[in-house]
């Protein structure tokens, strides 16, 4: 089996979508945005149109300039969807340019200890040693010549106390100390200050006397940078009040650093919706994102020559081998996505390679687009796919009412018209072998099969004595 990596790309090298022109446009405008202020930069496009390489082509460009050093940081809002915004968001340009720890950045990551309680516990062996050398004392005094019994007395009241000395001296009861942890609290204040502490050291304009200082007390970090290029990626994939939070506090406490550049990859219309689930309505929602947002590049919905185009190259680029017709029907049904079709591409091949277990390569090879449209189905209505395995026929438009699904699902109808030529004429026995996984199958024929399907008991023996 063959299979695609889908991972970001260098535009440059390879551009399937036609999206070097985004990520060029990109590069001017990170180029020339106004280094009086921070900027906000807004790519907006769906879920898989190529955003990350647009960003990938445009960093690789940028961070290899002569005449201006550009350094972009990263910050993968989903992956740290569990933790605080502020803490990871320090800790990534902390990391990223190259800065050790100072105590007001430790205040976001140490946990402060407090001793609530203390509590004693008797140490039952410390205590057993000590009763024992008592008794092994009194024996002795006992044991002594000596005639005068006050003495025997004194001397065993002395090794008594000798004994009660002994308990406190060796610590017959152990003291346990109760400890919580508690997280530093701080205000939004000191996030905004720890992040223009790290970002006036690394950018231009930090003074040569301040510089020269630093240098002598030994802090190593990256300096002299132009620009600063954050880019918040996934946003959209978060929760609403998570996806909320980044937008506000990027534009409240960090949006005032100068030549500092936000970038932000985004679907807008899944951004929009967590927005309006934050208590605002379309307008106001509409309104805050042109108020974030500096300026926007729009990715274009993609066209199905453009999308079959992208699928082709795929195809041939990684010797898939698949007929275009399996070409046709997967890029028209993923025209949106071109992520869905590579997605669908390492799907198929594992359908196929499963086939082959059981069936002969020609017996595949006749039947790839039909495999093709049965797992789209199976994958996209798996309702009707279910359906599908009682009733193989209905594909067909055998038994329309076991076809109330298809009436249901407007996108379900359309995609059987389009793909109706693909299984028109298929006798049922290949949709059996198709819809199984095993090698045994029904003889009946397809004329019996719809009969008794419909009830058509009369028609069923006609076909019967027929044979």
């Amino acid at each position: 089996m063959k299979f695609i990596i889908d991972k970001e790309i260098n535009l440059k090298e390879t551009d399937s979508l036609n999206s070097k022109s985004y990520s060029e446009t990109l590069t001017e405008t990170i180029k020339t945005t106004p280094t009086d202020k921070s900027f906000t930069i807004g790519l907006f496009g769906e879920w898989g149109s190529g955003k990350s390489s647009i960003v990938e082509t445009s960093r690789l460009e940028l961070e290899s300039l002569k005449e201006e050093k550009i350094k972009f940081i990263v910050y993968d809002a989903w992956k740290y969807a569990n933790d605080s915004f502020r803490r990871m968001f320090l800790l990534k340009v902390q990391e990223s340019l190259k800065f050790d720890k100072t105590s007001l950045m430790n205040s976001f990551y140490l946990n402060e200890n407090e001793d609530v309680e203390i509590k004693k516990k008797l140490n039952n062996t410390n205590l057993i040693v000590i009763i024992i050398i008592m008794v092994f004392g009194i024996i002795l005094v006992n044991t002594l010549p000596i005639d005068n019994d006050e003495w025997k007395l004194s001397l065993s009241i002395f090794i008594s106390f000798l004994g009660l000395f002994s308990t406190i001296l060796f610590k017959a009861f152990d003291e346990f100390k109760i400890n919580i942890q508690k997280p530093h609290l701080f205000a939004p204040e000191q996030f905004e200050d720890c992040f223009n502490e790290m970002i006036s050291k690394s950018l231009k304009g930090y003074s040569n006397i301040r510089k020269a200082l630093l240098y002598i007390q030994g802090e190593t970090y990256e300096k002299e940078i132009d620009k600063l290029v954050i880019v918040i990626d996934n946003i959209d994939r978060c929760n609403k009040e998570l996806a909320y939070e980044l937008l506000t506090d990027t534009k409240s406490f960090l949006g005032q650093a100068k030549n500092v550049i936000f970038l932000i990859p985004v679907d807008d219309q899944a951004l929009k919706k967590h927005i309006l689930s934050s208590n605002a309505n379309n307008t106001e929602a509409e309104e805050f994102l042109r108020k974030f947002f500096s300026v926007t590049i729009r990715i274009k919905p993609l066209r199905a020559v453009e999308l079959f185009d992208f699928a082709n190259k795929i195809n041939t680029k990684n010797n898939l081998g698949f007929n275009p017709d399996t070409i046709d029907i997967v890029s028209k049904e993923y025209a949106s996505n071109p992520r869905r079709i590579i997605q669908f591409f390492n799907n198929l091949a594992v359908e196929i390679h499963n086939f082959e277990i059981n069936f002969d390569t020609d017996f595949i090879a006749n039947n790839e687009s039909l495999i093709c449209k049965l797992l789209i189905i199976r994958e996209e209505w798996p309702q009707y796919y279910k359906l599908l395995s009682s009733f193989p026929h209905i594909l067909n438009g055998g038994n329309k009412t076991k076809s109330e699904l298809i009436k249901e699902s407007p996108d379900l109808e359309l995609f059987l018209k389009n793909t109706k030529a693909i299984s028109k004429n298929i006798d049922v026995t290949v949709f059996d072998k198709l819809l199984s996984n095993g090698k045994v199958f029904d003889k009946l024929t397809t004329d019996v099969k719809k009969s008794i399907d419909n009830q058509d008991f009369e028609q069923v023996q006609k076909l019967i004595a027929d044979k």
